[in-house]
C-alpha cells in the first residue's frame, strides 16, 4: 500500500514519512543516557556540534548508546546531559535535511554532500601536494597523512558511486517513484545486505578519519608551519564534519527506511 501512495503525490509522502519516523522515536522511547548517539542526532540536530567538539561519532559510531559514549571518551555523562538539555529545540526547523521526505533526502545528500566530496577532495590534495614538498622533509608523517586522505578520497568516490547506480536507484524503485534510467531491481527483493555493505563501508570511512587524528596528533600544528598547511588542517577539519552529517543522515535516516519498504 504505502509504494502505491509514494508512487502518486509527493505531499503523501513527506506525511508519510514524518509519520513513520515519529513512530519510530516513540516505539524507542527511553531516558536520553541510554538513547543511541545517531537516535538523538536525528532527533536533535543541534545536538551534532556538541559531539564534534566532544569528538563523539554520532555517524559510524550512531549505534552506541551516549552512556557508552562517555565512558569511552571519559566525559562524565551527566555534564554531557546538561549541554544536550540546554539545546532549545524550538530552533529545529523545517528547514533541516532530517524533516526530508525519502526522494528528496536521496537528491540532497547526492547535490550537498557527495557532490562536496567531489569538490573539495582534489582540493585537499593538492594542499597537501605543497605542504609535503615543503615541509615533509622535516615532518616525515605528513606524507602518511597526504596517503590516508588519498585512500579516503578515492573510497568514497567509489562508494558514492554504488549508491547512486544502485542503492539509491532500488530505494526509488520500492517507493514506487523510480527514474527511466535507474537500474531495475529483482521483484521482492529487500535492501538489509546492501544497505549493511554501504554502512560498513562508511565505517571504513570513519576508520581513516581516526588513523589521520592519530597521526597528525589531532592536526596539531608545529610553530614553522606555513599558511597553506594551516588551510589544509582547516580544509581536512571542515570535510571530517561535513563527511559526519553525510553518514548521519544515511545511516541514522535513510537507511533505517529503506531496510523497512
Amino acid at each position: 500500500m504505502i509504494r502505491h501512495i509514494y508512487k502518486y503525490d509527493i505531499n503523501q509522502i513527506k506525511v508519510i514519512y514524518l509519520l513513520y519516523y515519529l513512530l519510530k522515536i516513540l516505539n524507542k522511547m527511553k531516558t536520553t543516557k541510554t538513547l543511541t548517539i545517531g537516535e538523538i542526532a536525528a532527533q536533535r540536530p543541534e545536538s551534532q556540534a556538541i559531539f564534534e567538539k566532544y569528538h563523539i561519532d554520532y555517524c559510524c559510531g550512531g549505534k552506541q548508546t551516549l552512556e557508552a559514549a562517555c565512558e569511552v571518551l571519559n566525559i562524565p555523562v551527566e555534564k554531557m546531559l546538561n549541554e544536550l538539555q540546554s539545546i532549545d529545540n524550538e530552533k529545529i526547523g523545517e528547514g533541516d535535511p532530517v524533516h526530508l521526505s525519502p526522494l528528496e533526502l536521496i537528491e540532497y545528500i547526492q547535490d550537498t554532500h557527495h557532490q562536496y566530496i567531489r569538490t573539495e577532495g582534489p582540493v585537499i590534495m593538492g594542499m597537501f601536494n605543497k605542504v609535503v614538498v615543503k615541509h615533509g622533509g622535516e615532518y616525515p608523517y605528513l606524507t602518511d597523512l597526504s596517503n590516508l586522505f588519498y585512500e579516503l578520497h578515492v573510497d568514497l568516490l567509489q562508494h558514492m558511486l554504488k549508491e547512486e547506480k544502485v542503492l539509491f536507484p532500488a530505494i526509488r524503485q520500492l517507493m514506487g517513484a523510480g527514474k527511466p534510467d535507474d537500474m531495475k531491481i529483482p521483484e521482492g527483493m529487500k535492501l538489509d545486505f546492501p544497505v549493511s555493505n554501504m554502512e560498513l563501508e562508511h565505517d571504513r570511512a570513519g576508520r581513516l578519519m581516526e588513523e589521520m587524528r592519530k597521526v597528525s596528533d589531532n592536526y596539531k600544528l608545529p610553530e614553522n608551519s606555513c599558511i597553506t598547511w594551516q588551510n589544509l588542517y582547516r580544509h581536512i577539519d571542515n570535510f571530517e564534519k561535513d563527511l559526519h552529517r553525510h553518514v548521519h543522515l544515511e545511516n541514522n535516516v535513510l537507511f533505517p527506511f529503506a531496510v523497512s519498504l
